[in-house]
């Protein structure tokens, strides 16, 4: 197939645009969004897109190509040619993918119509089949670098084209090729062993004929289910015919006891309503007779009850009440005094407390209140002066002279101590001081200090700070630091006896008042003495006396309801005996009966014994009525499912069906034989089908590398590995970029012009070049140009530069 022109009218973003195509090398340039795409689009639409879409396909395939600009309609027109034969093709897509036209017409054979038939004369032209279309001969620019995933299973179609391409046509016999011979035999393998595991000898996957194959089904396969199929018919009919028998010996045992139980009736219903009428006037004469000795009964309690009534009830209340009354009066007495009592305990609590509280008063008052601040202070002045101490003591001079005459003088020190001292001639005196020394002599004086007068400073703040310590003293009327903190001590230990004494006072106390309570204990006057102070003993009594007194008035009133109930339904004791005559009389009649009526048959302990049995036998009956009746019905329906041949005929049938199995089993057998030695013998042959393509690619490759690589390791169909001249390996995933473009051009030009060779037929590429680099670009259009002698290709790019390097025929957009 030749393209001759590409006619869109409208499709996508073009209204209208025919491009017309020669062989070899055709250009296509436009810049981005010029419509190079669209045409691909286009190309691809019309050769395999069907014009009757579902909705799903046609959201898919077809709706993103509408016309941008408004309109539910697209149409694409191809001619083509082959072998100097001219075609064209029509289609016409609408709007939701229904209602569309495809047209396919040919100069000498006439137009045809309808998805079906278009495409299956399509398919008789084309080059190839759809997926390497698809896959090789159309490439998208953004397809390029996926070329290797053709090698990496996504497509299998190609692979399988291209493997048949290669191995086809090795050495011919008779005019029979290998792969003839080979598909030949593999179709008649598959004939008898399609779904067929011959190494179990069973279905594929275990699919007996509960879940049979129903497509495909070999031979050996069909022979097996036939087999099997037969056993079973063979199985379920044996199986049916003796439910059968079991079924019929279930009936007729079923019937010999419902005979029996028909005469076990025939002897016991006639008794029945008699016995009935039996049962009833024995139970009369029961009821009977317990109403005579609920009636007598019932007249001696009246008597008991109404005497009682009279003569004891209300003593009885009146005593328990009166006993009641004296025990709470007992109680009364015991609360008050234990009352009393826990008060004159509390009192003289009280009273302790508050002396406690007056005498620890007592002795804080006889104590200096020196306080916790007083001595603060006092610690702090006193650590003032001997810091300052410190500091001038950290001040030592030494002073020393010798005496030309006799001197007398005196010495006063910081701390303003004097001494006298008298030293003869050339005596020497020495002198070591703190901080400052004064020397008076007769005639003269001299005075001596540390730094530059700052101890005068300090002794002066000394001075200070212990005349405040010593005026602090005096206030508090202690003599020393020591005397205060021991007056301290004792004033803080008397305050907190007095707090805490407050406090025990208080919490007893509480919100009472002490004088009320003074007031209270006098008016008791002298406490009583009671023979029992247990109140638990005391309250049991009462509770008792008031359980008694309860239980006296509830048999009170019960017996006077029982008088007024009495009463109301006999009037009179007088009436109440004349009803025990009148149902004696009814007893004497209901013997008179029962002497005309048969007895319960002496096998029965009771009478519902003898009505338990009878219901037992009408159940049993009627349940083998039902038993019956679905026998009888599952025998309808058992003989219903018997196969249409007997278990006889089907066991004859069953023995031709395993012949029959044994027979197609040996034929497949052979044929797998022959196929075994076939491979043999192609094996032998030892052809590499593979050799010529690998050359091939090997060319096209270092071609357009500049032989930058050495040497090309090939599994099969697919380059395994790269050789650099100086022996080291590239994988596909370590190359750059360029050169993985350059690598995925080759392939499809070596895959290209396999699926093209011997036929008229085009290669589409959309741009290649483009990630390569200058040099790659040169001489990968030099191979472009070499492929496009023998074949047509179509080569879309945006760049002026491209289409220059490739020199073919130019189609701008």
């Amino acid at each position: 197939m030749r393209i001759d022109s590409l006619r869109l009218k409208p499709f996508a973003g073009i209204i209208e645009r025919k491009v017309d195509f020669s062989s070899g090398l055709n250009i296509i340039l436009g810049p981005n969004e010029a419509g190079k795409s669209t045409l691909l689009n286009a190309l691809e639409a019309v050769l395999f897109t069907r014009v009757d879409l579902t909705k799903s396909k046609y959201e898919k395939l077809i709706k993103n190509y509408l016309p941008a600009n408004g309109g539910n309609v697209i149409r694409v027109y191809l001619d083509f040619q082959v072998t100097g034969k001219a075609f064209r093709l029509e289609k016409e897509w609408k709007a939701a993918g229904k209602g569309g036209t495809c047209i396919f017409k040919s100069g000498d054979s006439g137009e045809y119509t309808g998805d079906e038939k278009v495409s299956e004369l399509i398919k008789q032209y084309l080059p190839a089949e759809e997926g390497t279309i698809r896959n090789v001969l159309l490439t998208w620019q953004s397809s390029l670098d996926r070329t290797k995933d053709i090698f990496d299973g996504n497509g299998r179609d190609v692979r399988s084209d291209l493997g048949n391409i290669l191995r086809s046509s090795i050495m011919e016999t008779d005019g029979i090729s290998i792969d003839q011979l080979k598909e030949k035999l593999e179709l008649e393998y598959k004939q008898y062993f399609n779904h067929w595991d011959p190494e179990r000898e069973e279905p594929e996957n275990r699919r007996g004929i509960n879940n049979p194959y129903t497509k495909e089904v070999g031979n050996i396969l069909k022979a097996y289910y036939d087999k099997e199929k037969k056993k079973r018919d063979y199985e379920l009919a044996t199986q049916i015919e003796e439910e059968l028998d079991r079924l019929n010996d279930e009936v007729r045992a079923i019937e010999e006891k419902n005979t029996e139980i028909q005469k076990e009736l025939e002897k016991y219903e006639p008794l029945k309503s008699k016995i009935i009428t039996r049962q009833q006037i024995e139970g009369d004469l029961i009821s009977i007779s317990n109403q005579v000795e609920n009636i007598m009964k019932t007249s001696d309690d009246w008597t008991i009850q109404e005497n009682w009534l009279s003569n004891n009830a209300n003593s009885e209340v009146k005593k328990l009440e009166e006993r009641i009354k004296k025990l709470q009066e007992d109680r009364d007495e015991v609360r008050a005094y234990i009352k009393n009592k826990e008060l004159r305990k509390r009192f003289e609590k009280l009273k302790n407390l508050s002396d406690n509280l007056k005498k620890a008063n007592e002795r804080l008052s006889k104590i200096s209140p020196i306080t916790r601040e007083d001595i603060n202070s006092l610690q702090e002045k006193n650590q003032q002066i001997k810091e300052i101490e410190k500091v001038i003591a950290a001040s030592k001079l030494r002073l020393s002279f010798n005496a030309k005459i006799p001197q007398d003088f005196i010495t006063k020190n910081a701390n303003g101590q004097i001494e006298e001292h008298s030293i003869k001639k050339n005596q020497s005196f020495e002198k070591i001081f703190q901080g400052k020394l004064a020397i008076e002599h007769q005639d003269w004086s001299l005075e001596v200090q540390a730094g530059e007068g700052e101890i005068d400073s300090l002794i002066a703040q000394k001075e200070e700070i212990a005349k405040e310590f010593s005026e602090e003293l005096d206030k508090l009327g202690v003599a020393s630091l020591p005397e205060a903190q021991s007056e301290n001590k004792k004033f803080e230990q008397y305050q907190n006896e007095v707090n805490f004494a407050r406090k025990a006072y208080q919490e007893e106390l509480g919100d009472d008042d002490y004088k009320e309570l003074e007031n209270q204990i006098e008016s008791l006057g002298e406490e009583k003495q009671l023979q029992s102070l247990d109140t638990d003993e005391i309250a049991t009594n009462i509770a008792n006396a008031i359980r008694d007194l309860e239980e006296i008035e509830s048999k009170k009133e019960l017996y006077e309801n029982n008088i007024k109930h009495w009463q109301e339904e006999y009037g009179t004791k007088k009436k109440l005996m004349a009803k025990i005559g009148e149902k004696q009389f009814q007893l004497e009649r209901a013997q008179e009966k029962l002497k005309d009526l048969p007895e319960l048959p002496v096998e029965f302990a009771d009478y519902k014994s003898f009505f338990d049995y009878l219901d037992s036998l009408n159940v049993e009956k009627e349940q083998y009525r039902e038993d019956i009746y679905d026998l009888r019905e599952k025998k309808n329906e058992k003989s219903q499912e018997k196969p249409d041949f007997s278990s006889e005929e089907l066991f004859v049938m069953l023995n031709e069906a395993e012949q029959n199995y044994q027979r197609v089993s040996l034929e497949g057998e052979a044929i797998a034989l022959i196929i075994r030695k076939t491979n043999e013998i192609l094996e032998s042959i030892g052809k590499n089908p593979y050799k010529d393509f690998q050359s091939l690619f090997k060319d096209y490759f270092l071609n357009m590398c500049d032989n930058s690589f050495a040497e090309i390791e090939m599994a099969d169909d697919y380059p395994k590995k790269l050789i650099k001249p100086d022996g080291s390996e590239l994988s596909y995933d370590l190359l750059s970029f360029g050169t993985k473009d350059t690598f995925s051009l080759a392939l499809r030009l070596t895959m290209a012009e396999y699926f093209l060779k011997n036929k008229e037929g085009f290669l589409i590429l959309d741009d290649p070049l483009v990630d390569m680099d200058l040099e790659r670009q040169k001489l990968a259009a030099q191979q472009i140009s070499e492929f496009a002698k023998t074949k047509q290709v179509i080569f879309l790019t945006c760049h002026e530069h491209t289409a220059k390097l490739l020199k073919g025929k130019c189609i701008e957009l």
